[in-house]
């Protein structure tokens, strides 16, 4: 994942800290990806005694048209999956619906992204075909799957766990 760092638990990139707990999973799964010389040229860009002097800079090209294309907040969850993919600079899985009505075990518009990080999953999903169930469940919410702490649930805007 291009111009992220994870230090201290926390993956940081163009919006600040977000896996928490979960980053040193997502860097050994990077490191893993890259192969043994892509490793090799990764651990050579760092200072193992100083990381953070050595860490190449984090830029985000402006947006052209003058807008702000990143959340207020770095430290809130986006409010929809567009955001979280470019949070994390890859696109997470998107699962159709099922078809058919509720009673059949149908799901029109739960419009189900996955971000599966092996040992951290997110995901972004609603149930508007709940309409008695409370908001947090009928409207867009996110579910953070950490060890030890499966299906937590977020609604966008709320804090990023363990995001400083």
């Amino acid at each position: 994942m291009a111009g992220e760092l994870v230090l201290g638990g926390c993956l940081f990139g163009p919006w600040g800290c977000l896996a928490g707990g979960g980053a040193e999973v997502l860097e050994d799964l990077a490191l893993a990806a890259l192969g043994t010389a892509g490793v090799a040229a990764f651990v050579n860009t760092f200072s193992k005694s100083d990381p953070i002097s050595q860490a190449p800079p984090i830029s985000t090209p402006a947006d052209p048209n003058g807008r702000n294309s990143h959340p207020k907040d770095p430290c809130k969850w986006p409010d929809n999956p567009e955001d979280m993919d470019k949070m994390l600079d890859m696109e997470g899985d998107r699962i159709p619906d099922r078809p058919g009505p509720p009673s059949k075990g149908g799901t029109p518009g739960r419009d189900k992204v996955v971000w599966d990080l092996v040992n951290t999953v997110i995901t972004y999903e609603g149930h508007p075909y709940h309409p008695n169930a409370p908001d947090f469940h009928r409207l867009p919410h996110w579910h953070l799957d950490t060890p030890g702490n499966p299906h937590q649930r977020f609604r966008p805007g709320d804090k990023i766990p363990n995001c400083k």
